[in-house]
């Protein structure tokens, strides 16, 4: 046997009380006279006899009942297997914090179960044991040891959280944080529902594992799975069609289901739904933005008891022209403007090479390079930051390039190279109709089309570096237009120069429409929704960054700068600890200007209620120093006390002080001097 507080042990002293009391009798006896005092001898001598008795087990009942009051205090136990090993332990705790804890248990949540089952663990240890109280939350504060009081403080804090990681992940910080405290016998308890997009918390030789799952009794759940857009870019006045995913993660029909979808805070659908059992249902909504600039979707249902995923936001903007830049020799091309005057798509800038400002490239979305002499190696950089930020390139070649300067030009942008003009007349007879360019342009393949010809083109090389993909071809197998991925955006290589003399492609049906999907075809497009505790970025395309710029981020009232840096033409923020409430952020730069907007919303993981059964976490682990303690375990510190470091006996021993004092109670109460005496004076 062991005691967990054997200094109160010391309280074993005051078993002399009782005695000295007893040696010690205080009470005061009062004369009284009598005429014959033959009667009363036999009567005194058998009194003192019984009162002696009832005395000396009073006294005994009293010390039985000290004794065990002082044990319980000791908290003495039968040893279990850990007594058996010495050294430095520590504790370490995970509770289970996400959305899939709000489930119902027995008689409360499941995550308030996890809660009070922490608490009871810790209390079953002695009062100077260390312990770290782990989360999804995983701050630094989660990396620390603290005492046992600072550690049920942090408990009752604990508030259920958007993030969720691995059981690995989870592992490896736990190893760490232990491995740091020198500790040698490492206490690991895992409360959890165990769902199975979090994997098994690894067996570890090293460490103490003890598995206590929480299984609800009612698994059920509604959500709003996602929301997406077919158009990567929207227009003002084009109709486009939002898509709305719903689903039933229960095993039960939904019911009557209201899902409202809201623009801008108008209401622009209302829909009735009823789903089947783990099912799911697409809505489409065809919408028509007026206006330009930014639109914000929300869309709703309601579903109990889990209700962090009855509502997803989504934010994109409306553009009324796309952003179009020509640069070149003689300006203005008239192919170009005539383009430019006709499609409304298009807010365009032409510029002569020698006088662009690099600076303000980030606020294009499309370049067209059109016969330029001898690009620059500081246009080249500009270019090539403004790929990375997921702009796109058309490239004209002029009429007898220098070869010697436009190769290590291409070559910077990721593009092919080309060889020596070939004065040949030559007629396209290739189209590449799966090419994204041509969606939505041909409704079928196309038999005996009338195809672009040249006069004068450059053949296009391509080599295992850069390579590239063929969209109009020559029977000769050389390229009209060839297209090549660098960073984040897409680079256009014509074959020959933009001018009547030397193609008729300025002319032919295809220019206008092939330019416009250049445009806005094959882009990297930024989300129209991100993830929180999945993306680590969110990117924000087509914002000019100086090197001082510092932007903010704002919802509501609420105001932080977060992590952020510049990448290529656009900015990309990294999300922290504030990034952790779904809804539409603002970024706002410091001239207090909106210049983005992004929306959030919480990982979809914990809407699917797929666990690992408890019979399932037994086989795993079978085999193993981990120990699943059961189901739904209302009595943690117990179970856990029984099973790692022994029997407790605290309870035993305070249920046997009971009894001694009820036993004392009932010897006072039943055993009178009264009834001794009755029983023998007797008259003569």
């Amino acid at each position: 046997m062991v005691f967990l507080n054997p200094w109160f042990l010391l309280g074993l002293l005051s078993l002399s009380i009782p005695v000295l009391v007893h040696l010690f009798n205080f009470r005061r006896y009062t004369k009284v006279y009598f005429s014959d005092v033959r009667f009363l001898r036999q009567l005194d001598e058998k009194t003192r006899k019984t009162r002696d008795l009832k005395n000396i087990l009073i006294l005994i009942m009293r010390l039985l009942t000290v004794f065990f009051l002082v044990l319980a205090f000791a908290q003495p136990m039968i040893p279990g297997p850990s007594q058996s090993r010495k050294g430095k332990t520590v504790v370490s705790v995970f509770v289970d914090n996400s959305y899939s804890m709000q489930l119902s248990g027995k008689n409360r949540s499941l995550f308030e179960s996890a809660k009070k089952a922490a608490k009871e663990i810790a209390m079953s240890y002695p009062a100077d044991m260390r312990f770290q109280l782990l989360s999804h939350n995983m701050s630094g504060q989660e990396q620390r040891f603290v005492s046992r009081d600072a550690f049920i403080r942090a408990v009752d804090a604990l508030k259920v959280s958007s993030a969720s990681n691995s059981y690995d992940k989870l592992y490896k910080r736990i190893q760490e944080a232990q491995s740091a405290e020198g500790a040698e016998l490492q206490k690991v308890y895992v409360l959890s529902d165990f769902q199975k997009h979090m994997g098994l918390y690894p067996a570890d030789s090293a460490q103490d594992v003890f598995v206590l799952p929480y299984v609800s009794f009612e698994r059920s759940n509604l959500s709003i799975d996602s929301v997406w857009i077919d158009n990567p870019l929207v227009f003002k006045g084009q109709p486009y069609k939002l898509f709305v995913r719903v689903k039933n993660a229960s095993d039960k029909p939904s019911g009557s289901l209201r899902l409202t979808v809201s623009l801008n805070g108008s209401v622009k659908g209302i829909r009735e739904l009823s789903l089947e059992p783990e099912s799911s249902y697409t809505d489409t909504i065809v919408m028509t933005s007026g206006s330009g600039g930014w639109n914000d979707v929300h869309c709703t249902i309601i579903d109990k008891p889990i209700t962090f995923d009855d509502e997803y936001f989504a934010t994109y903007k409306v553009l009324e022209a796309v952003p179009a830049l020509s640069i070149g020799e003689k300006v203005p091309n008239n192919y170009l403007q005539a383009l430019f005057n006709v499609r409304s798509f298009f807010d365009a800038r032409q510029w002569q090479s020698g006088l662009v400002d690099y600076s303000a490239l980030d606020t294009f979305q499309f370049i067209i390079l059109d016969g330029i002499v001898n690009p620059s190696g500081g246009l080249a950089s500009s270019l090539e930051g403004f790929l990375e930020g997921g702009g796109n390139i058309a490239i004209f070649p002029p009429q007898g390039a220098n070869l010697s300067v436009w190769n290590p030009f291409l070559q910077s942008l990721g593009a092919g190279l080309l060889d020596a003009p070939d004065s040949k007349i030559k007629t396209a007879n290739y189209v590449n109709v799966e090419e994204p360019l041509f969606r939505d342009v041909f409704e079928r393949a196309p038999k005996n089309i009338s195809l672009p010809g040249a006069k004068y083109s450059y053949p296009i090389r391509e080599s295992i570096s850069t390579p590239g993909e063929k969209i109009i071809g020559f029977p000769d197998d050389n390229a009209l237009v060839m297209s090549f991925t660098h960073g984040n955006g897409k680079v256009y290589l014509f074959a020959c120069p933009l001018d009547g003399e030397y193609t008729d492609f300025p002319s032919h049906a295809l220019f206008a429409p092939l330019l416009f999907k250049m445009a806005v075809v094959g882009r990297v497009n930024r989300e129209i929704a991100y993830t929180i505790g999945k993306d680590a970025r969110i990117k924000v395309n087509r914002v000019s960054t100086g090197a001082d710029k510092i932007f903010k981020v704002k919802k509501g009232e609420q105001t932080f700068i977060p992590n952020q840096q510049r990448s290529g033409a656009g900015l990309e923020l990294l999300p922290g600890s504030e990034f952790q409430q779904s809804g539409i952020y603002s970024i706002i730069d410091d001239g207090n200007r909106e210049v983005g907007r992004f929306a959030l919303n919480t990982s979809r993981q914990e809407s699917e209620l797929s666990f690992t059964e408890v019979e399932d976490l037994k086989k795993n682990y079978a085999g193993t120093k981990v120990q699943v303690l059961g189901e739904n375990p209302q009595a943690a510190g117990n179970q856990v006390t029984e099973v790692d470091r022994g029997k407790p006996l605290w309870k035993l021993c305070i249920i046997l002080a009971l009894l001694f004092i009820l036993a004392e109670a009932l010897i006072i109460r039943f055993l009178k001097d009264n009834d001794i005496k009755s029983a023998v004076v007797t008259p003569s």
